[in-house]
């Protein structure tokens, strides 16, 4: 098996997408998100963007692809100290969608 010499410039690939259960969180996100319109606690995309300091066209372009490696972990602290999101449900899909609320509602 041949080996690279030693300070070689050459690269192994990356793959330039997220894991399935990557990609199954990056979807949560984005429903937790849409949610959070549907419910008028704020406005829109551009106004969770723009609190945050958040590039609005990779947030969106992101949103379209969610298998792209974009996804900053630090939204997720954003929506579920901020929001209430519950963490749980947004990491393993267990439970409600938000910490306030019962499974059955």
């Amino acid at each position: 098996m041949p080996t690279k010499p030693m300070g070689s410039s050459q690269k192994t690939p990356r793959k330039n997408t997220t894991s399935l259960v990557g990609q199954q969180i990056v979807m949560r996100f984005f429903l937790a998100i849409n949610e959070l319109v549907n419910r008028k606690v704020i406005r829109g995309v551009a106004t969770f963007t723009k609190k945050y300091d958040i590039d609005r066209r990779n947030f969106k372009l992101l949103e379209a692809n969610p298998e792209r490696k974009q996804f900053d972990v630090g939204w997720v602290t954003f929506i579920v100290k901020d929001f209430g999101i519950n963490l749980e449900w947004l990491i393993f899909g267990k439970g409600p969608m938000f910490k306030n609320e019962n499974k059955e509602e």
